[in-house]
């Protein structure tokens, strides 16, 4: 017996040990796997950094060289303050950005509240067509909206990106709030009606402050896509002081265009001196949000 026990006892050892080493192979291809593709997609930032600091010899050398020497960080100092007025369309941009972004964060929340918390006739087929807008295309309804703003007299001005913004045009912003707003108890709701606390007390003072991982996660969403919207400041701007980044990166290039062959970019490295900087701040606002922003979509799903 105790010969069976020690035999049984080192087959089931071996067996731990194979486990064991199968698990930390499938871990280090899992992490190979990522790797790579992280390799794959920050590829082009990296090359888009290593020719925003070289001299414009150095820029079209094959094999490319991915570390320049010498390092001309004056690119970066031309592309804000030369001819192309790239100050000016940051400060369009945040106008167009940051405005938008809080009044989507504050309509979007308060008709998710009431979608989530409010009983009334039609509640579910009306939160219905509401998600029911989301699977039509920009395409199809930017001539009607454009007539609309044309009408009002809001083309060439900031109106038609600051205003739809205070009336909860984002559906997905609503719908991740409110799934956000259902995982709220409603214990806390019945709390603070009975000390007293209305509707508007118990959105702003208790629902808010809990949603704070929802509200970084639709403002972050907000931001991105209103930086790097192209085709909405296309249809309705037509000043150039006017322009926000995407299209005055757009415009840089044209300026600068014209390159060998007539195909090219003339000063290639001053355009992507640009291109880095609107780059940068969607990556620190990502960097400083990101657990926020991770903890907001996920736990928005638990309730349906």
């Amino acid at each position: 017996m105790p010969e069976a026990a020690v035999i049984l006892s080192s087959r089931s050892g071996v067996q731990y040990r194979r486990i064991a080493a199968g698990r930390r192979l499938s871990s280090g291809l899992r992490y190979l796997v990522l790797l790579v593709g992280a390799a794959v997609f920050l590829l082009p930032i990296l090359w888009a950094l290593s020719t925003s600091l070289k001299i414009p010899s150095q820029v079209f050398e094959f094999p490319p060289r991915w570390i320049p020497r010498p390092f001309v960080w004056e690119n970066y100092v031309l592309a804000w303050t030369g001819t192309v007025p790239f100050n000016l369309f940051f400060r369009n941009t945040l106008i167009i950005t940051l405005i938008p972004a809080l009044g989507t964060v504050f309509s979007c929340s308060l008709v998710a509240y009431g979608f989530a918390l409010f009983r009334f006739p039609l509640r579910d087929r009306l939160f219905l067509l509401v998600l029911a807008t989301m699977m039509i295309p920009f395409q199809v309804t930017v001539i009607p909206t454009y007539i609309i703003f044309r009408y009002l007299g809001w083309l060439d001005t900031y109106k038609p990106f600051i205003v739809p913004s205070l009336l909860a045009d984002s559906a997905f912003s609503i719908f991740l709030l409110r799934q956000f707003f259902l995982t709220i108890p409603s214990e806390l709701r019945d709390a603070a009606t009975i000390d007293g606390a209305g509707a508007m007390t118990f959105y702003w003072r208790v629902l808010m402050p809990l949603s704070k991982p929802a509200v970084t996660t639709v403002a972050v969403i907000s931001l991105m896509n209103r930086w790097n919207d192209f085709m909405g400041p296309l249809v309705y701007l037509s000043s150039i002081p006017k322009f926000p980044v995407s299209l005055g990166l757009n415009f840089f290039k044209t300026f600068y265009g014209g390159g060998s062959g007539g195909g090219g970019v003339a000063h290639l490295e001053l355009l992507m001196g640009a291109a880095v900087l609107v780059l940068t701040p969607l990556v620190v606002v990502f960097l400083v949000a990101q657990r926020a922003y991770i903890k907001g979509v996920i736990t928005s799903g638990l309730r349906g």
